[in-house]
């Protein structure tokens, strides 16, 4: 019987799977933190232009932001008013709700 060579048997190699796997994962890790690191400066280009113009703008204070809402609500107007029944039979078994 003539026996040649002993072959590996044919399966997955790292070479041939792990290695371009590892290097995909590694390699989309890079460009994915690319892209939020664009979206990030983008994000802070409007932030900062937005903070410009609101600096720009003079602010009311809080007592003045105080006065314009008295100014708006009339509190001392208020009326109270009982709230309409449920039409229907009230349960006699009923206990009031602190």
């Amino acid at each position: 019987m003539a026996s040649g060579p002993k072959r590996r048997p044919p399966g997955p190699s790292f070479l041939r799977h792990g290695l371009p796997f590892l290097a995909f994962m590694g390699l989309g890790s890079l460009w994915l933190g690319e892209i939020v690191r664009g979206k990030q400066s983008l994000r802070d280009q409007a932030t900062t232009l937005r903070d410009k113009e609101t600096i720009k703008r003079a602010r009311p204070t809080v007592e003045e932001e105080l006065a314009i809402l008295q100014g708006k609500i009339d509190i001392h107007s208020w009326e109270n008013r009982a709230l309409p029944d449920f039409p229907g039979a009230r349960n006699p078994n009923r206990k009031p709700a602190d």
